[in-house]
């Protein structure tokens, strides 16, 4: 189930936000229908760089609490967002996983409704870099990124990466290879008839991979839209 909500910025331009998939139903915007901002935690020094905002629509009606419930993510992933300005994606993200909740009116009249969303470069923190070394045991940068780490963001689309510098350094950048096992460790685990079983988990999430990947080659990672870039 999906939503749209159309509104104006204050220079006259149609925005389209579009809330999870499939055939959408027309909601109202409220006030600020859609703001988003540069996330706080973030400096000059932060090689990934993220946003969070919120959105707001008006609500009325019998079906207006099921509307709502809809909406409440169950993971970090399951509901996505974006921003169009006619078939083009100014903006992307996912309803912010957290307590939600409404006090309706007594008269069941017009209730306006908050959520927060966050940008796909924070959901990645949610994300643990997979275990699969034996189909993978060296991968290089440009693999590293696109195929397990973005790749991950389900409901996301991106078309275009972008890397700031000389070309023959950006490419001998991303082909370089690192052992898969770097991102694994192993750990010990115990049953209740004291059968000890050893299991290979994710020693990170994809985020932390990406940050690092960032500092060794002095990059700042952001998002616009469609499209990835990676500045020096």
């Amino acid at each position: 189930m999906g939503y749209q909500i159309q509104f104006k910025s204050f220079k006259d331009t149609s925005y389209v936000l579009e809330i999870g998939s499939g055939t959408l139903t027309e909601l109202t915007g409220g006030v600020d229908t859609f703001v988003t901002e540069e996330d706080a935690n973030t400096d000059f020094f932060t090689p990934v760089r993220t946003q969070s905002g919120t959105f707001r629509y008006i609500g009325s009606g019998a079906n207006d609490h099921a509307t709502w419930l809809s909406m409440v993510p169950t993971d970090a992933l399951s509901i996505p967002v974006k921003l169009k300005v006619g078939s083009t994606v100014k903006w992307q993200g996912y309803i912010q996983p957290e307590v939600y909740h409404n006090d309706y009116p007594a008269n069941g009249g017009l209730m306006e409704h908050e959520f927060s969303v966050q940008c796909p470069l924070s959901v990645l923190d949610t994300i643990d870099i997979n275990t699969n070394v034996n189909s993978h045991p060296v991968v290089t940068i440009g693999q590293l990124l696109h195929i397990h780490i973005f790749s991950q963001l389900t409901g996301t689309t991106i078309d275009r990466y972008y890397f700031q510098g000389n070309k023959d350094i950006v490419s001998s950048r991303l082909n370089t290879k690192v052992m898969w096992a770097n991102f694994l460790e192993t750990v010990e685990e115990g049953n209740a008839e004291g059968v000890s079983t050893v299991k290979i988990v994710p020693k990170y999430t994809c985020r932390q991979v990406l940050e690092e990947v960032c500092k060794l080659f002095g990059w700042c990672c952001r998002m616009h839209g469609t499209r990835v870039y990676f500045t020096m």
